[in-house]
């Protein structure tokens, strides 16, 4: 699969913080897949992470590119990688990234 472009808004300045909640919004989950490219998005204003790769119920995530693109003001971090192997992020630019209070 192949996302090319594309801007991505979330509600940090208004969703507040509710609480772990707020870390699960994300701008873009890649879970449990293989052979994703994501290019040339702008990913902002998210109360969680700007991007999650990784597993929500099975093995993971297996080669995935995420590549050119621009991620900033999120809550959490600006990409979360947490299960999964071959993972490219190449030529991305990542700022703001500012905790909420629920990150010890």
């Amino acid at each position: 699969m192949t996302v090319e472009g594309g801007t991505y808004i979330g509600d940090k300045d208004t969703h507040g913080n509710s609480g772990s909640s707020s870390e699960y919004c994300r701008g873009i989950l890649v879970g449990d897949s293989e052979n994703v490219v994501i290019s040339n998005v702008n990913i902002s204003n998210m109360p969680g992470d700007g991007m999650s790769i990784g597993k929500v119920a099975g093995k993971g995530s297996m080669n995935i590119s995420l590549q050119n693109s621009y991620i900033h003001n999120c809550g959490r971090q600006g990409v979360s990688v947490g299960a999964g192997e071959n993972i490219i992020l190449k030529n991305l630019k990542i700022e703001d990234i500012k905790g909420n209070t629920y990150i010890s």
